[in-house]
């Protein structure tokens, strides 16, 4: 699951809308902390299964986001690639390159295709 909160910093946010199922991913670093790229697939519910989404965690020693990036786009693309063409379905990129909450917020309400939850998380829950 993705973490927005104080000092977290955004580099990327991906998604790969298409039939069936989708992809999204994110490439942030929390204060102090490696970078991370989480992404997640979810799977439509049909008449036998109910929605089902996987996530994943990986962590990458690199001191900048242009230094991920390099190693990350190549698998970005073959997956929007192949995932496009099979199951009809676009890659979209937001950049992002901000810690600050109110930023991400406005950049990804400004894109059709994100459809984020914002759950806070109560001051005592989160210390």
């Amino acid at each position: 699951m993705l973490e927005f909160g104080k000092g977290i910093y955004y580099s990327r946010l991906w998604f790969l809308d298409s039939k069936g199922c989708d992809w999204l991913a994110a490439l942030f670093r929390k204060p102090g902390e490696p970078w991370q790229f989480v992404y997640r697939f979810r799977y439509d519910a049909d008449g036998n299964e109910p929605e089902r989404r996987n996530w994943f965690t990986v962590t990458i020693d690199r001191r900048t986001a242009e230094d991920c990036l390099q190693e990350l786009m190549p698998m970005i693309q073959l997956l929007g690639d192949g995932m496009g063409k099979a199951l009809d379905g676009n890659l979209h990129t937001l950049v992002l390159e901000t810690a600050e909450t109110e930023k991400l917020f406005a950049a990804m309400k400004g894109e059709a295709w994100c459809h984020f939850t914002f759950e806070p998380i109560a001051e005592s829950e989160g210390a």
